[in-house]
């Protein structure tokens, strides 16, 4: 199954590949597909998602196959007209899909696999950093496929023109919300792992629409918020980076 950045954008691609042999899981088998990179600048993604015989979807490391092609302007280097970076950290790998800005505004694509498991990026929105200074976020979400997101930013096209580096800092977590099964069942699995850790916190498991916990009490040195967070971060499986997609220069 296909999806493509932008949407529409197949470059030629087949709707779906055949496997040539039965593949058991654990093995591997060599797949190729032929590709034709358009005329315009820019960059350009197709996403596959894997289908066994029973039509049922899963992924690769928990997410989608995908290939980036890069396409540049004439006499222009690559870093100014089309990026392609990625970076990991925590088991989590990160792929720049998209770089675009007009007269006002710079948008940034990008996908994230996360091994396994479904998650969320948390607040706040990751950061355009201008010559390492953050420029004002928009808007902007997740988008189709599944794990990938576009993001908007205020900043004119002669500051991004004239910039040395320019770089998204996603300095936030990955979180599952709600985590699943019972809510209930898995804070207090959380419970018990973190009054241990912690001497001195205690808390009732109750899931509301308010959090997981009530009749909290925080540790020294704690407070409050940051224990209610902490609660929050570990029943919902946080994973924190920061990651940091080099758009243009280091």
């Amino acid at each position: 199954m296909l999806d493509a950045t932008p949407q529409g954008e197949t470059l030629g691609s087949p709707a779906s590949v055949p496997f040539p042999q039965d593949t058991p899981p654990g093995e591997t088998v060599p797949l190729s597909v032929s590709l034709t990179a358009p005329t315009d600048p820019g960059t350009y993604a197709i996403y596959w998602r894997l289908e066994n015989d029973r039509h049922e979807m899963f992924g690769v490391d928990g997410g989608k196959v995908w290939v980036i092609i890069t396409v540049c302007e004439a006499g222009k280097p690559r870093s100014q007209t089309a990026p392609s970076s990625s970076t990991a950290a925590n088991g989590i790998s990160v792929t720049l899909t998209g770089f675009s800005h007009d007269a006002g505004s710079a948008t940034v694509s990008f996908c994230m696999t996360v091994p396994n498991r479904y998650y969320s990026l948390s607040s706040p929105a990751p950061s355009l950093l201008i010559d390492q200074k953050p420029v004002p976020f928009l808007d902007g979400g997740s988008t189709e496929p599944w794990g990938c997101y576009e993001m908007r930013y205020q900043v004119s096209e002669i500051e991004i023109d004239q910039a040395r580096t320019i770089a998204l800092l996603i300095d936030t977590s990955l979180r599952m919300s709600p985590p699943p099964g019972d809510p209930d069942t898995a804070c207090q699995a959380a419970r018990a792992n973190l009054v241990a850790q912690h001497p001195g916190l205690d808390f009732k498991c109750q899931f509301s629409m308010a959090g997981y916990a009530t009749d909290l009490q925080a540790p020294p040195g704690m407070t409050l918020e940051q224990a209610n967070q902490l609660i929050t971060d570990t029943i919902e499986g946080a994973i924190f980076g920061p990651w940091v997609l080099n758009i243009r220069g280091e």
